[in-house]
């Protein structure tokens, strides 16, 4: 009886950090970026969204495809209109990292947003509602196995999409793994390039290197991003101020974080949350 209430608890811990809907407003607009990569299908509505400075008009039937690369703005909505979406939170195991190089990899002509009317589509909505079934009831087990399961299917479908007949088992894209999996466990820490090269055995140079050239962005800014996200994060849901969440979250002094809040979100932190009040979502 104790390892089934403790399997419960389990469960619904994963469903709570794993899967929820959301519905965007003309009042909810903020900036997100998050250390683990999503699945969003758009349930109803349409709407404006940037991401990576990229516009992109999302509608019902559509899925897009984000991590921490990916740096994302709701954009305000006429009144009235309202866009509801479901999004699956994934942090991949290392078993099957490489399945989900396909959330990392950048490339010319790549884009977040699979129209409805692609084929693989309407495949990877029928599973990705498979997984939310699966771990929409607290009171069955955790079937991992499944999960796995499903969620190679949908990378299978995702690499067809964006790597036909392309192999992500080289060795540069093992080290860009490798380096998002070190850096999810290690950003809030004092982090530098030459700890993560260190802990994958190799230099700050070459990691510097390869980390930008495949994902599209700077290893110092992604880290920058991942800890801007948690501050958000830790501001919206927690107790502490500002500079408490901001050293919690990696960075070691008020003027480096102030810096680097500016830097990423184009306002102070004052100028954000007088115009962007915490929230949840």
């Amino acid at each position: 009886m104790k390892e089934r209430v403790q399997m419960v608890i389990k469960k619904k811990q994963f469903l709570e950090e794993s899967f929820h809907t959301f519905r965007w407003s003309q009042s909810f607009r903020s900036y997100r970026s998050y250390p683990n990569v999503q699945l969003i299908r758009v349930l109803s509505g349409e709407a404006d969204w940037m991401i990576n400075q990229k516009l992109y008009h999302v509608q019902s039937g559509d899925i897009l495809l984000l991590s921490a690369v990916d740096y994302r703005q709701f954009m305000p909505l006429p009144e009235g209109m309202v866009v509801e979406m479901s999004a699956l939170r994934i942090r991949p195991p290392r078993s099957h990292a490489e399945d989900m190089t396909v959330f990392y990899l950048r490339h010319t002509g790549f884009s977040n947003l699979l129209p409805r009317d692609n084929p693989h589509t309407a495949a990877i909505a029928k599973l990705h509602e498979e997984l939310i079934t699966c771990i929409r009831h607290p009171e069955d087990p955790l079937d991992t196995d499944f999960m796995e399961a499903v969620l190679s299917l949908i990378c299978v479908h995702l690499k067809y999409i964006y790597h036909p007949g392309k192999s992500s088992g080289s060795r540069q894209d093992q080290l860009l793994r490798e380096a998002y999996h070190y850096i999810a466990d290690h950003f809030h820490e004092d982090l530098s390039t030459a700890d993560i090269a260190k802990a994958l055995y190799c230099t700050p140079e070459h990691l510097s290197r390869t980390f930008h050239r495949l994902s599209g962005i700077k290893l110092s800014d992604y880290i920058r991003r991942l800890r801007i996200s948690r501050v958000l994060k830790i501001l919206e849901t927690g107790n502490m101020t500002v500079l408490e969440a901001a050293f919690s979250s990696g960075f070691a002094s008020a003027s480096g974080f102030y810096k680097a809040f500016r830097a990423e979100i184009g306002l102070s932190p004052r100028e954000y949350f007088r115009k962007e009040p915490p929230h949840t979502s």
